[in-house]
């Protein structure tokens, strides 16, 4: 960004980002990767400084991110709320977790964040004149960005970068899995990796099926058509897959003559 930029027209792109993914079909990766890096670029320029203040009167204690060695949930929240104040929009009900608007911005926001922070931490973002072709976003609709892959992606989650390559290109959700990785490597705690409640709901479902198995399927229910719904359950389980697929890949975002080719080689 150029040293003239204005910081208002920055804080209004960064809210219509936010709502074009909440918004549209930009769901996909080079949409949330495009805002991950944008987060990076607001602290490292120091358009916004991470920082809240935790507690009041003489307990207060102004938590810093740059002061940090481990980052907990309550610190993703403090800064949230610090970029939130920083865009303008921290008063808004538009933008309060108590509001379904809010709360699906929020998601956007926190899930940006807990990407961001690590990468922030270990200066993992390859600057673009070091990127392959001096360009920062690669793949499908830019749907990948260049990262550190001996520091950051093997150091972290291996199995992203088995040879050992300098520079990888990560996916929205592959970061994503490099960032939880680092926070369970000692730099975060529990409650930042916690499942949502969709998530507890599948482990809750899966762990009951599995017991059932082992009990010979002893609640099936004919009467009640449990193979039937279990049939229904599993298809909806494979599109749900195969939908998070086409998003992380980009695939809602190509011309629709590249997708018309991708459906006819499946």
């Amino acid at each position: 960004m150029s040293k003239n930029i204005n910081i208002d027209t920055v804080r209004n792109e960064r809210i219509s980002q936010i709502d074009e993914i909440w918004n549209s079909d930009n769901k996909g990766s080079n949409a949330r990767i495009s805002f991950t890096t944008n987060i990076i670029s607001d602290v490292s320029k120091k358009h916004v400084v991470l920082s809240y203040v935790k507690g009041t009167g003489k307990n207060a204690t102004t938590i810093k991110f740059d002061t940090l060695n481990q980052i907990n949930n309550a610190n993703v929240r403090g800064f949230i709320q610090a970029y939130k104040h920083w865009l303008g929009v921290d008063k808004l009900d538009s933008w309060s977790n108590k509001t379904p608007d809010g709360k699906a911005r929020l998601r956007i926001l926190r899930d940006g964040f807990i990407c961001a922070l690590p990468i922030i931490k270990t200066n993992a973002l390859i600057p673009v004149d070091k990127c392959p072709k001096q360009k920062q976003f690669t793949g499908n609709n830019n749907s990948r960005i260049w990262v550190n892959g001996i520091d950051y992606v093997a150091k972290y989650k291996s199995e992203l970068n088995s040879v050992d390559n300098d520079k990888v290109a990560l996916n929205f959700s592959e970061l994503m899995q490099v960032a939880k990785a680092y926070y369970n490597a000692g730099y975060g705690d529990d409650d930042i990796n916690k499942n949502n409640a969709f998530t507890n709901a599948i482990v809750s479902l899966t762990t009951k099926i599995q017991t059932d198995i082992g009990e010979d399927c002893k609640n099936n229910q004919p009467e009640k058509m449990t193979k039937d719904k279990m049939v229904v359950l599993v298809d909806v389980a494979n599109k749900w897959v195969a939908h998070l697929r086409n998003l992380n890949e980009g695939f809602f975002n190509k011309p629709k003559t590249e997708i018309a080719k991708t459906k006819k080689a499946i």
